[in-house]
């Protein structure tokens, strides 16, 4: 199914990319009554926005995944996002994908990773599915590792019947990333801010 990519993807991307800069903003503004040695750095404050750009982000392609593909069941109540590790199911002819996503590359990491795979893999073996870790953005990959099938960037779209210009969608991502990093950069420049430190 062929969409309108500037409309659906391109023009969202800046759209989420200023809600997490005001997200941000409200984040620094709850810290005026933090002592001064622990207020958010610069280096704090880029690592929040980026964590719910890449949440926002993440959500927003959940729902273009219905929009495009049929056979998805995306919807899963929370506690069968617990007990199966996923979050969605996606049949393509005769093929199940029980499929937990990711933003972005290594966004899961710690001891909790193979509980979550495990847990995955178990779920996917009693449904007969093949246990996915899927990433929306990131270099193009498709592999088998252990029981699990890796997929990322437009090998993941490609699965889903994605057609678009996956590069221009990154090279969005990234100028979006730019901006908001500059602006976030001129909060730390304005001497009078109360709420951060340099």
């Amino acid at each position: 199914m062929i969409i309108d990519m500037d409309k659906l993807i391109f023009d969202s991307v800046s759209r989420i990319a200023e809600e997490s800069f005001q997200k941000t903003l409200e984040h620094l503004e709850e810290e005026k009554n933090i002592p001064l040695h622990r207020r958010q750095s610069r280096f704090r404050a880029l690592m929040f926005w980026n964590r719910s750009f890449d949440t926002r982000l993440g959500h927003f392609h959940q729902n273009v995944i219905t929009e495009i593909s049929e056979g998805v069941v995306i919807n899963l109540d929370s506690a069968e996002k617990k007990t199966s590790g996923a979050d969605l199911h996606f049949t393509k002819g005769d093929k199940i994908y029980l499929i937990q996503l990711k933003s972005a590359v290594n966004t899961q990491t710690g001891s909790h990773k193979p509980d979550s795979i495990n847990k995955l893999k178990r779920s996917a073996k009693k449904m007969g599915a093949i246990p996915t870790m899927a990433v929306f953005y990131g270099e193009s990959d498709e592999k088998e590792k252990d029981g699990v099938l890796y997929i990322t960037g437009e090998s993941f779209w490609d699965l889903f019947g994605f057609d678009c210009s996956y590069n221009d969608f990154i090279q969005k991502v990234s100028d979006a990333r730019n901006v908001e990093e500059d602006k976030i950069d001129e909060i730390f420049r304005d001497k009078n801010h109360d709420n951060m430190t340099r």
